[in-house]
């Protein structure tokens, strides 16, 4: 599955610019112009910061890595909006020396940024709670698409029902919900993926393929049909969770107060000049006061974390209350 995932993305990579035609309608001129998607440019980010490690050790950006950023966020404002769609306010922020540090972070060393406690002026809770929450979601998913389908299909759903029009909301809905849990890890995607490879017909040896042998013919074949791959609404929904995923991780990373004395990972010095006079948050307290699109995403993250840690206290409570009967 893991084989079939990256021969996937490998389409996905450079991809056709989606045109605008007079009548608002949208299509690929494949023709024309290309542009990177958003799995590529993450993995340009990734490469500037692997190799921002091995030849800057995380020194100060040189003037190639940041003309690169800049590059990078004017042409593809719209595949990261609360990113590369503020970089004017974030770069001015985070000072020169600053933002390409976090992108370092968020490829390189994402765990550790993420793994001291809000007690301790962290951000740990925040986004375990959140990548629980996802989780939770996903499973609640399962359950309701699984029992809708038994129950659409089973002796007791009414004939008549599936001409009606409650039918075709659910089955829109359940469509939503596939569609969803198609994405929610590798595991998932590569069988969507495996369901849309198109069907091989057993290699047929002509005179063309007379000195090969059938395993390169059969390879041949694979991939004179690989590009008939129909990939469009999948890279759609592959971006937008992307897209959330890194901003929240991007500002997230930023909710530190913590001093290198508090916390057993000294990222902070790594981060500023000056650890004891300003932390990331200070940085991130200047975007969200300047930007209100920011704000309102980062207090609804923290609310959906705040939600789900009630919910696991609630249930942590409920535990102790049945071991204390026992």
């Amino acid at each position: 599955m893991a084989d079939v995932t990256v021969t996937y993305l490998n389409h996905l990579v450079i991809v056709p610019v989606i045109e605008k035609g007079a009548q608002g309608e949208l299509y690929y001129n494949q023709y024309q112009r290309y542009e990177l998607s958003l799995v590529g440019i993450l993995l340009v980010l990734a490469t500037l910061s692997l190799r921002r490690r091995k030849t800057e050790m995380r020194e100060r950006v040189s003037i190639s890595a940041e003309e690169h950023y800049n590059l990078i966020a004017s042409n593809y404002q719209d595949k990261l909006p609360l990113i590369f769609g503020k970089w004017n306010l974030v770069k001015e922020a985070l000072k020169r020396d600053f933002y390409p540090s976090i992108f370092d972070y968020l490829f390189l060393d994402k765990s550790e940024i993420l793994s001291l406690s809000v007690l301790l002026g962290g951000n740990k809770e925040i986004y375990d709670n959140i990548k629980s929450a996802a989780l939770n979601t996903i499973s609640k998913f399962s359950r309701v698409h699984d029992d809708c389908i038994s129950a659409i299909s089973s002796n007791d759903c009414p004939e008549d029902f599936s001409n009606s029009a409650q039918y075709r909301f659910v089955q829109d809905k359940l469509s939503e919900i596939e569609k969803s849990l198609t994405y929610s890890d590798i595991e998932s995607f590569a069988k969507h993926m495996i369901s849309k490879r198109p069907k091989l017909d057993s290699p047929h040896i002509s005179l063309t393929f007379k000195n090969l042998p059938v395993w390169k013919v059969h390879k041949i074949n694979l991939n004179r049909k690989e590009d008939k791959f129909d990939f469009e609404d999948d890279l759609l929904s592959i971006e937008s969770t992307l897209a959330d995923e890194l901003s929240f991780l991007f500002y997230v990373g930023l909710l530190r107060e913590n001093n290198h004395k508090a916390s057993f990972y000294p990222l902070t010095i790594g981060f500023i000049t000056y650890p004891s006079i300003v932390y990331p948050k200070d940085f991130l307290t200047q975007i969200i006061r300047r930007d209100d699109d920011i704000r309102k995403h980062m207090l609804e993250w923290i609310k959906q974390a705040a939600a789900y840690q009630s919910l696991a206290l609630d249930k942590m409570n409920k535990i102790y209350s049945e071991l204390e009967r026992k």
